[in-house]
């Protein structure tokens, strides 16, 4: 059996997540596309204005060495759409408490990615609403980190009921994507 090639020449761009601070400006002098978590990423614990500058600072550096196109980074968001404010303000509020229960546990337990689910993180970056909230902040996201892409995390604590994942994945495709086309 063989190994499978890939179609692209000379290979698949490649993607790289990116979490401390160290890691921006060399992944930019090399001219890879990053990915960055927003929210309920460890990296978030300082807030979303030094996220932003740390992309500043890929963006710079990709620029500074003379590669071409325009850098490029993937945002990965926690992500809750339903059809209603509602609906979607009482999600928000259940899956919040099970944020605040897993870094509670985290944290008890000494863990050093006990932010990788914070409450403040995720209160403050995130893509809660309806798909019209979501659209918005969608833009306010490409905005401010420059991105070209949005990855959507639909089950953020791991513990996501199922249907609220599928409802979600449903508002996004049948009402949030549409608005991008």
């Amino acid at each position: 059996m063989g190994i499978p090639k890939p179609y692209q020449k000379p290979y698949p761009p490649m993607l790289l997540p990116v979490d401390s601070q160290e890691s921006f400006v060399p992944m930019g002098a090399k001219g890879y596309k990053i990915a960055i978590g927003a929210g309920s990423s460890p990296h978030n614990l300082r807030g979303s204005a030094v996220l932003r500058e740390d992309v500043q600072s890929y963006r710079k550096a990709w620029i500074d060495a003379g590669h071409p196109g325009d850098p490029t980074t993937v945002v990965r968001i926690p992500t809750l759409v339903a059809d209603t404010k509602a609906e979607a303000d009482r999600r928000t509020e259940e899956l919040m408490n099970l944020a605040r229960i897993y870094y509670s546990g985290r944290v008890g337990i000494g863990s050093t990615d006990a932010g990788s689910a914070g409450p403040d993180a995720t209160a403050e970056a995130n893509l809660f609403g309806t798909p019209e909230e979501v659209i918005d902040k969608i833009h306010e996201f490409r905005e401010a980190f420059n991105s070209d892409e949005i990855m959507f995390e639909c089950n953020w604590t791991s513990s996501v009921p199922r249907e609220v994942v599928m409802d979600t994945i449903r508002c996004i495709t049948e009402k949030v994507i549409p608005a991008f086309k």
